[in-house]
């Protein structure tokens, strides 16, 4: 069984990584897309989402699995001669200090502070095993104190907390989120893993990183 059909078949053992009131049925599906104006910097970004989640009269947004993104192009992180701007995991935004939760049982595969403008800041990988077959959640733009006392093979069980969302000055300068990401082979990557990805490489990615969608069945 490939991948794909083995995270639809397992979809239903697999926990939304938040609790009340940041659960799906309080979140407004959000797309950012080629929107430019109004998102450049952590506050404007915030002032949009909020906006937007309380006009539409709920708690949080989320979304952006494989949304084209031209905000992207504002950070050299992403504006280089590829030009990434394809975003591989799906956004949670939540108020910084928010506590992440293990959706399945797993191991830590690594972690590490991608402090770069525009990258991830601290960011957590996990593995996770389904009948033998092993696949990865990336955990991004975390707080730094989530980082203490992590050690590689360290077991958390399913819907035990894991982390806390960083603020800006510590998240790689974003408005206050959890970029959550499936992986299915990382190769030979530790505490970091591309979230943004060029169009060219989409054949790839869309394999090796499904949509979340399959196992939150938002």
């Amino acid at each position: 069984m490939d991948f794909i059909n083995q995270l639809k078949k397992h979809a239903d053992e697999f926990a939304w990584p938040f609790n009340e009131p940041f659960t799906l049925k309080n979140g407004h599906l959000l797309y950012l897309g080629n929107r430019i104006e109004g998102l450049s910097g952590p506050e404007n970004q915030g002032k949009y989402i909020i906006s937007e989640v309380k006009k539409n009269k709920k708690r949080f947004g989320y979304g952006g699995y494989s949304e084209d993104r031209a905000l992207y192009l504002n950070t050299e992180l992403f504006n280089s001669d590829d030009k990434r701007t394809i975003h591989l995991g799906i956004d949670i935004w939540c108020p910084p200090g928010t506590s992440v939760y293990l959706p399945y049982h797993a191991r830590i595969h690594s972690f590490q502070d991608n402090n770069r403008n525009g990258d991830y800041g601290p960011t957590i990988i996990t593995r996770q095993t389904i009948q033998n077959e092993s696949f990865f959640f990336l955990f991004g733009h975390l707080s730094r104190k989530s980082m203490i006392n992590l050690s590689v093979g360290k077991k958390f069980l399913k819907g035990e907390k894991l982390a806390e969302l960083g603020d800006y000055n510590e998240n790689g300068n974003w408005s206050p989120h959890l970029h959550f990401q499936i992986i299915k082979d990382i190769g030979n990557y530790s505490g970091d893993y591309p979230g943004v990805a060029s169009k060219v490489d989409m054949d790839f990615y869309r394999t090796n990183c499904p949509d979340p969608k399959l196992i939150f069945n938002y």
